[in-house]
């Protein structure tokens, strides 16, 4: 079974052929979280992070030739993977359902002396 969470500003409504298959939600994203196993979003949501940090696997998907703006993009060096197609969208969700593991990415950087923000913010002399 899917949930359909669409954002608050753009509302959907599905075809009654997906009406057995899938349920449309409003709930705020953190009530929706204990009942889900794979995420696939937009590339352009920062409710990603929110996913993420509750140990459940994302597939994130983007158009090919569009702008990356998500939070994932070059992470620590190496960039999510992204689905720009049918296909890779389907093969990347056949794979995370037989792989039970979820990675936690290090996305918060809890770095007390936040030496980069430092450097940058430093006055020059």
């Amino acid at each position: 079974n899917f949930i359909i969470k669409p954002h608050p500003a753009a509302p959907i409504t599905l075809p009654s052929k997906l009406a057995s298959h899938v349920t449309l939600t409003d709930q705020n994203l953190a009530d929706c979280l204990h009942n889900i196993d794979l995420v696939v979003c937009s590339n352009q949501t920062s409710s990603i992070l929110e996913v993420i940090a509750s140990g459940i696997d994302v597939i994130p998907c983007r158009l090919q030739g569009t702008l990356n703006m998500s939070p994932l993009y070059s992470l620590d060096g190496n960039d999510a993977t992204f689905a720009t197609t049918a296909n890779e969208l389907r093969k990347m969700i056949k794979i995370r359902t037989n792989d039970y593991g979820t990675t936690v990415l290090n996305y918060f950087n809890l770095d007390t002396k936040l030496a980069n923000w430092q450097q940058l913010l430093r006055p020059k002399a």
